[in-house]
């Protein structure tokens, strides 16, 4: 799934903008997907959950064609999640 971001940003102008809805769809089922994850397997409390679901709320109520930096911004935050994982936290 994390991975799988950078395929979504591909068709972008010059200054960020995805260039179709079909892109920006993908990007929103994208984000809806990697917050349902994480609020499966994160607590209410946690600062992961509670980051996701900032940065989801923001990209579903105003992110318009700017949508992917929104991506961007949760793919960071998962794999940081992941490392924590991995290292025990």
């Amino acid at each position: 799934m994390i991975a799988g971001h950078s395929e979504l940003g591909g068709n972008r102008n010059d200054i960020g903008q995805l260039s179709s809805i079909e892109d920006r769809a993908a990007c929103v089922g994208w984000i809806t997907s990697a917050a349902a994850a994480v609020e499966n397997i994160c607590a209410p409390e946690n600062s992961y959950r509670t980051t996701v679901q900032r940065i989801a709320d923001a990209a579903h109520s105003k992110s318009g064609l700017m949508i992917y930096e929104y991506v961007l911004h949760m793919s960071e935050v998962l794999w940081q999640l992941v490392t924590d994982a991995k290292a025990g936290f």
